[in-house]
């Protein structure tokens, strides 16, 4: 899964928790919503100072490097504490500072400037790089690994300096023959004692860490989650033929489980997949991707309170539905997604029990258990949906029966065999997508003549949103039905469905990308460019086909409209008509509360080009700040192109033409439906600084600033050359040998006094 900016933001760590060895955990998670603290626990930041004197204060370095390999080796421990600490902070603020994320932007950009083999040489190894070490905090770790050795140190030079300071004391104050043996060692545990009562305050003065340490179940999180309902749920599957089996709804959704003795557990699905251990679908953050878009469908349906999410249910062979009924909301901690989604899944089971889709098998105080009963036929036909998302719902909407006999294929996924046409059992439903569908079985067939958009530079480009940041949890993705700052897109989109890959980047504002491309032999091709776009001027170029344009994109009404932000919700909403606008006038527009809504991916001719054999980068300089969805460039020859457009798809039918068409009176509106996922009760009307804080830690605003949230790569590399030069001279001085280590006499100088030994030979306290 390739890395963007926002992969690596989310996983940066401010400056503030790196100095207070805060670390993205399962505790924060539990307590805070997110897994790294939004408020750093200041009182930290002694345990840094601790883990810095031996490097900086001279007594105690010289009292613990005698020799040249002691200096070595804390020079190794001190270069790796710092590599760790500049890497942790990734994207994090201050914008200006030089970490090792910033500053190989700010070189790879500068370098990728430069046309030749230097400058795609710098972007093949930055982006091989930064996909190896994209996730900053991870690099904290080393700074857990280092503390118990360097601290450690700094705690047995501090006993031993306290021990010989009263030892002196004592010396001075007690006569010879009243001395013990036995006040070494009681003084010695004293400064244990002591010592220790200091280490420890920081930590014992945080409410947090009392609560998770002293709580003997770490503050219920390691609380035992009783099995008694979830076993007897279990004997009951075993008398049942075996099935594919799911557990709704998700509890990987910042959710939590209340069990029957009342305490909140929060555990991911895969808890129920081990536990069950039956047939099952996981399409968690870890999940097949295919698995993840079949079930963002089903809980699209399932959570915006529409009924045919029993198509999807039957097309993927699902046997038996699971409802968690002990499943409750957050209790407002921390953003949460698909709020409120508990209360609707037992009701839409009811509905299908009416239907006779679904029957009851059975239920006890924490689950029920539903049977799918009306299964899909063992042969039926291939249904390839080439659709938009509009006539996507309009086909499935009422006609709960359909993947009784269809097999439901989605583009992204579909075989190409299959979608080819060939067989004679494969239809396409295209809706009013029809002038698209012939183009999309002839790339089907022909997958490998079409090119994403190379993803090396989307580390270091905030402008560019990868679509697989919104899938790594699946979750994710119904954000990109909503108005909020968390789409990232600019405009309201269904995830993926409709694209041909599975992906695709959105490009919010003006900035450039590249695709790259390979011609089969050399000839004349036409370039397609697949995407969702408002109204955009682009400029194209390649450094190895002539091919210098200026280009006007926009989508056709019923593919992308434009709704005011107060009735995009709205069943009744009318689009604006925008066909006059210029792209800057979009751009005032939009700021004014125009939405885009995006609903079926097209193709946006670019015109013909010679090219040569082999491989050839497409070049786009996006000039205007209004959204774009880009998938990428479908290469066709151009002789075929004609035949395809001309001789249409093989087999498109309607939904009237489609057996299983019985219709039923389902429950909510008849539209498509769109509401917030990322807002409910708990976080209804947040103001800014509110959105802040339900945002990444360190996050001062939720849109990059004017530089991309890299800073100015200009003061990035100043302040990056000065840092190496610094960190090399230290080592350097620090390392390199000194006079008496070669052989060269050193002149002799007084003794210290017994105040200046960190460690005396207190054992010698007896004549």
């Amino acid at each position: 899964m390739p890395g963007d900016y926002y992969f690596i933001r989310d996983a940066s760590v401010s400056w503030l928790h790196v100095l207070s060895w805060d670390l993205a955990g399962i505790m924060d998670k539990v307590l805070y919503g997110d897994y790294l603290a939004k408020v750093p626990r200041v009182s930290n930041i002694v345990y840094t100072l601790v883990f810095l004197i031996p490097f900086l204060v001279p007594a105690v370095r010289r009292s613990l490097l005698r020799t040249r390999a002691h200096r070595q080796l804390f020079g190794v421990l001190a270069v790796v504490a710092l590599f760790a600490g500049w890497a942790t902070i990734g994207y994090a603020e201050p914008q200006w500072f030089p970490s090792f994320h910033r500053s190989l932007a700010a070189v790879t950009r500068t370098l990728a400037g430069v046309e030749g083999p230097v400058g795609s040489m710098s972007v093949n190894i930055a982006s091989t790089i930064v996909q190896v070490l994209r996730f900053p905090h991870r690099f904290q770790l080393l700074l857990f690994v280092l503390a118990p050795v360097v601290m450690s140190l700094t705690l047995a030079w501090a006993v031993d300096a306290l021990h010989n300071r009263w030892m002196v004391r004592r010396d001075a104050a007690v006569t010879e023959g009243r001395r013990s043996s036995r006040d070494t060692i009681l003084l010695r545990g004293a400064a244990v004692v002591a010592v220790g009562a200091v280490f420890f305050a920081p930590l014992l003065s945080n409410t947090n860490y009392r609560t998770v340490l002293l709580s003997g179940n770490f503050g219920t999180f390691l609380a035992p989650y009783p099995l008694h309902d979830l076993r007897a749920l279990k004997a009951e599957l075993e008398t049942l033929e075996e099935g594919k089996t799911v557990v709704l709804p998700p509890t990987e959704t910042a959710k939590l489980v209340t069990a029957e003795d009342g305490i909140d557990h929060k555990f991911i699905d895969k808890f129920f997949i081990y536990y069950l251990d039956v047939p099952s679908y996981y399409y968690g953050l870890t999940g097949d991707s295919s698995n993840k878009f079949e079930f963002f469908l089903l809980l699209r349906g399932l959570y915006y309170q529409q009924d045919w999410w029993i198509n999807v249910a039957r097309d993927i062979d699902l046997r038996y539905l699971v409802v968690n009924k002990k499943l409750r909301d957050n209790r407002g901690v921390g953003a949460e997604y698909l709020p409120d989604v508990e209360d609707y899944i037992g009701p839409a089971m009811k509905r299908q029990e009416a239907f006779g889709f679904v029957e009851e098998r059975f239920e006890n105080d924490s689950f029920v258990l539903y049977e799918v009963v009306d299964p899909p036929a063992e042969e039926r036909p291939s249904l390839v949906v080439t659709s938009g998302w509009s006539d996507y719902l309009a086909l499935l909407w009422n006609r709960l029966e359909l993947s009784r006999c269809y097999d439901l294929e989605y583009l992204p996924f579909t075989d190409k065999t299959v979608a080819a046409g060939g067989d004679p059992d494969t239809l396409f439903f295209s809706g009013a997508a029809s002038g698209t569908t012939a183009l999309d079985g002839w790339a089907l067939a022909h997958r490998d003549a079409f090119f994403t958009p190379s993803p090396k530079m989307f580390p270091f480009n905030s402008d560019i949103v990868a679509s697989s940041y919104y899938l790594s949890p699946m979750f994710r993705a119904f954000l990109m039905f909503s108005t909020t700052k968390w789409n990232r897109t600019g405009m309201i989109t269904p995830g993926v469905f409709g694209t041909l890959k599975g992906s695709f980047v959105a490009v919010p504002r003006a900035t450039n990308f590249a695709i790259q491309l390979r011609a089969p032999e050399a000839g004349r091709y036409r370039l397609l460019l697949r995407g969702a776009a408002t109204i955009n001027a682009l400029t194209l170029d390649s450094p190895t086909a002539e091919v210098v344009r200026s280009l006007d994109v926009r989508s056709t009404p019923g593919s992308l409209d434009f709704y005011p932000e107060e009735t995009v919700y709205s069943s009744d909403r009318v689009p604006v008509a925008t066909e006059g606008l210029s792209p800057s006038d979009l751009e005032q527009r939009m700021a004014e509360g125009l939405v885009p809504v995006n609903s079926r991916y097209e193709y946006h001719d670019l015109g013909t080009v010679e090219l040569s054999a082999g491989s050839h980068t497409l070049r786009f300089d996006k000039l205007d700040a209004n959204p774009l969805l880009v998938e990428g460039v479908l290469l066709v020859p151009d002789d075929e192109y004609g035949r395809v457009t001309e001789a249409g798809a093989p087999d498109t039918v309607s939904a009237a033409d489609l057996s299983c068409s019985r219709t039923y009176e389902v429950f909510g509106p008849d539209s498509e439906g769109y509401v917030d996922p990322a807002a409910g009760e708990v976080h209804e009307d947040l103001s800014e600084e509110e959105l802040l804080n339900l945002a990444a830690s360190g996050v001062e605003q939720l849109t990059p600033d004017e530089t991309g949230g890299l800073g100015a790569d200009w003061l990035v590399l100043i302040l990056s050359a000065a840092l190496v030069l610094a960190a090399g001279l230290t080592v350097r001085a620090r390392t390199r040998p000194r006079p008496d280590e070669v052989g060269t006499v050193v002149p002799s100088r007084p003794a210290a006094s017994p105040d200046d030994a960190p460690f005396p030979d207190s054992t010698k306290d007896t004549p």
